[in-house]
């Protein structure tokens, strides 16, 4: 037997092609940026104007999927393919500047949006999500509202106006046994303002409903008539905010009726009695 030690003489086994390298650095850059953004979104609580509270744990923790996820594929960006011929490596090479075009190409759209997002939908885009919309357009689906068990659960104020939900009061025009039980009922709303476009001044209460995230996100809203003319004050503050891209809340207090709509649906409105500004609530949507 030898007595010669035993030597490792398998040849080192070579860098990936360059190309290949910077084309899993710009894939994995990718992957970690997205989880971290998406981590931060999480962290700040800003995550409360995009999805319900029981969709949060599942991008927490594809965030944090994202960012393992790229750091392994950047470890091991110089490792290469098993036979990987000079061809390839001219091939890889190519692919390697085109990964960096795709990289500037998904990352772009990301920052510009980081730097000027508010958060929130605008007036103009609620309108496109239903915002001047009757309950009927909503209604596929919906089970009954049972306006005298609503009224039974509803707390009342001082006053004795019952609180309820925008959307409760905007669903029940739906179904006659709810607008008889609700017709005449005198509520407290909060909710965001807006107006009507064109003709006389209407100011358009309304919330957002969201089954998942902001993607999905409808606007359902009702009139409030003001007697005898919308005060001046609250036209201003509503065109203030909306110059400032920021919802107007009010609490709002008066009888709730219904009538029908130009289109022959019925709709609920409100007669106004008082209203007051107040500050937006810790979670934007209704769910």
């Amino acid at each position: 037997m030898s007595d010669q030690p035993l030597t490792n003489t398998a040849p080192p086994i070579p860098d990936a092609a360059p190309g290949m390298i910077w084309q899993r650095v710009s894939e994995s850059s990718i992957m970690i940026i997205t989880g971290a953004v998406m981590l931060y979104y999480q962290g700040s609580g800003l995550i409360v104007h995009y999805l319900r509270e029981d969709f949060r744990p599942y991008f927490l923790w594809g965030g944090v999927a994202l960012i393992v996820v790229g750091i392994f594929h950047l470890w091991f960006a110089r490792a290469s393919t098993t036979g990987e011929s000079t061809s390839e490596s001219e091939t890889y090479g190519n692919a390697g500047r085109g990964a960096w075009l795709v990289w500037i190409i998904v990352m772009i759209p990301v920052v510009w949006g980081l730097a000027h997002t508010t958060h929130r939908y605008s007036t103009d885009s609620a309108a496109r999500k239903g915002l001047f919309d009757d309950a009927a357009a909503l209604a596929t689906g919906l089970p009954l509202a049972d306006g005298a068990s609503l009224l039974a659960s509803a707390p009342q104020n001082e006053e004795g106006y019952y609180r309820l939900g925008l959307d409760q009061v905007f669903f029940s025009a739906l179904y006659e046994e709810d607008r008889q039980a609700l017709g005449g009922v005198m509520v407290e709303l909060e909710a965001m303002a807006t107006l009507r476009p064109g003709g006389e001044p209407v100011i358009r209460l309304y919330d957002l409903l969201v089954m998942c995230c902001a993607a999905d996100a409808r606007a359902v809203g009702i009139d409030a008539r003001f007697a005898p003319v919308v005060p001046d004050e609250l036209l201003t503050a509503i065109k203030e905010a909306a110059d400032q891209q920021q919802p107007l809340w009010l609490r709002i207090s008066g009888t709730l009726d219904f009538g029908k709509t130009d289109s022959g649906q019925w709709a609920a409105f409100l007669t106004v009695d008082s209203h007051k500004e107040v500050p937006p609530p810790t979670t934007p949507f209704d769910e």
